[in-house]
């Protein structure tokens, strides 16, 4: 309610009240925050780390379960980007990866950067466009595959020991067989 003294010109005798009904406005806010609160609930509850980033790369949101996992704190996603999140990732491939998500909705791939503690951590990261603060961004998401990476690397070193052993057991039964 707006109530303004108008005695001072000339010809009016009262004063002037505007009401107005704000009942809708204040609806509209409840259901903004509650909306808000929605998504905060959801963006933070799952299991993995998830990120919004704008489509040059550079982090806008990044969910609690990211700042738990890589040791990074939320304030550090926010003032850096991909690129510099790893130096692992070669840039083109970063652009190539964001390009691919912009053309095409969503993208997969395997990346590695180093952690806080100097760890090489191997992720899968799902990329999709989506719409963001009136705007275009890009929803990412990683799970950790490191543990996958070290036994596929345990499979090939042993399939490639087993071949070499196979390997020199028929060059001795060559050699011994001449």
């Amino acid at each position: 309610m707006d109530i303004t003294n108008m005695m001072h010109v000339k010809g009016v005798e009262g004063l002037v009240i505007n009401l107005r009904d704000i009942n809708q406005r204040i609806q509209y806010e409840i259901k903004l925050r509650q909306s808000e609160e929605k998504f905060r609930n959801i963006f933070n509850s799952g299991n993995d780390p998830v990120y919004i980033a704008d489509l040059q790369g550079n982090f806008l949101e990044v969910n609690d379960i990211a700042v738990g996992r890589t040791g990074f704190t939320k304030e550090e996603f926010l003032s850096t980007n991909l690129q510099s999140f790893s130096t692992e990732i070669p840039h083109e491939k970063a652009v190539g990866f964001i390009s691919e998500i912009i053309k095409q909705g969503s993208a997969n791939t395997e990346e590695s950067y180093i952690d806080k503690e100097g760890n090489k951590v191997y992720f899968q990261v799902t990329g999709k466009l989506i719409d963001y603060n009136n705007g275009k961004a890009l929803m990412l998401r990683t799970i950790n595959i490191s543990d996958r990476k070290k036994i596929e690397r345990q499979i090939l070193d042993t399939v490639i020991k087993t071949e070499e052993s196979e390997r020199a057991r028929f060059a001795r039964e060559l050699h011994d067989g001449i």
